[in-house]
């Protein structure tokens, strides 16, 4: 089978592209990269391509859509140049492709009223949203209302972790100054989070499982995590040492957070990541486990010693403190 990946240098094509190598598929991808990094495998064939412009035809069985600007402090305008157009520059892409699968996000839910999210939530309160969210939801539109006649998958993760991630896990490393672990006391006790592996499992499915017309899944991990335990399980086995957790009190992170809406002492100290630091914020996977049969497998505890194995091998952890703001789940 003939696989086409768009970011393919990201931290989600490239998990993609590696296992569909791995299966025996031809994969092929684009990205802005000038060249393939070295973690992706180098049988795939690539095209350093902007997405922002339209794109060559493709021909492909399978069309995964995993080129995204994710960031929580970046304009509307900014966001809809690559989700949105870029999007449809894609799609416009894929007139001889039998199945588009859309890599979306957790971000289309508006998670401040403390809800568990079900498929249909998304775009509720869209003025809500970060500019990502909003941005993500667009292109969800784009991608339902688009009139080729192929198969379409949407998916929706929530806060992708794993090996090669260079996003999440440099966030979180930020929280931590000499020995100590700086966190609010309110952290959320039920968030919903999604092993790279669990998603590259839940694309697999939607390849492997064939049905017609267009279905939206959320993903994620099974397990509901508590942040005050995982946050910190992370950074001890990443730094290698103990380290001391202490906690922002109520009032002072209300306050802090108020003034920077207020002044923007920090762009990343936003409302968006703040939401995500204390609601719960819980994806409903019943509809991709009864229609997929998709079973989860990784868990963040699991994973802790691959990623910390990954960073000290072929990163360097000091290098993940730079530009990271406050994390975004």
């Amino acid at each position: 089978m003939k696989i086409f990946i768009t970011g393919i240098t990201g931290f989600v094509g490239a998990s993609l592209a590696n296992y569909f190598v791995s299966a025996g598929h031809h994969v092929g991808g684009i990205g802005r990269k000038p060249s393939l990094p070295p973690f992706v495998s180098g049988l795939c064939t690539y095209k350093s391509v902007d997405i922002l412009h339209p794109i060559e035809d493709i021909e492909a069985d399978i069309v995964i859509h995993a080129a995204a600007l994710a960031s929580d402090t970046i304009t509307f305008k900014q966001a809809y140049g690559v989700n949105v157009r870029g999007t449809e520059h894609v799609l416009q892409a894929c007139r001889s492709v039998g199945h588009f699968i859309h890599i979306s996000s957790s971000s289309v839910y508006n998670f401040r009223d403390n809800k568990i999210k079900f498929e249909d939530d998304s775009g509720i309160e869209f003025n809500g949203l970060s500019a990502y969210g909003q941005t993500k939801w667009l292109a969800e539109q784009a991608v339902s209302h688009d009139r080729h006649d192929f198969k379409k998958s949407i998916l929706r993760p929530r806060a992708i972790y794993g090996k090669y991630d260079q996003l999440l896990i440099p966030r979180l490393l930020k929280l931590v100054k000499g020995n100590r672990i700086i966190l609010p006391e309110q952290l959320t006790k039920q968030i919903s989070l999604t092993h790279i592996s669990n998603l590259v499992a839940a694309v697999n499915l939607c390849v492997t499982i064939q049905s017609a017309g267009l279905e939206i899944y959320n993903v994620s991990d099974r397990e509901i995590y508590d942040l005050n335990i995982v946050l910190p399980a992370l950074l001890k086995v990443v730094l290698a040492n103990k380290l001391r957790t202490v906690r922002i009190p109520a009032g002072l992170f209300d306050l802090f957070a108020a003034v920077n809406r207020k002044m923007t002492v920090s762009a990343a100290f936003n409302p968006f990541a703040v939401a995500s630091l204390t609601h719960k914020s819980i994806l409903n996977i019943d509809k991709i486990s009864s229609q997929l049969h998709y079973a989860p497998t990784h868990n963040f505890f699991g994973g802790c010693t691959e990623i910390a194995e990954w960073i000290h091998r072929e990163q360097g952890w000091k290098n993940f403190f730079k530009e990271a703001p406050i994390p975004n789940f």
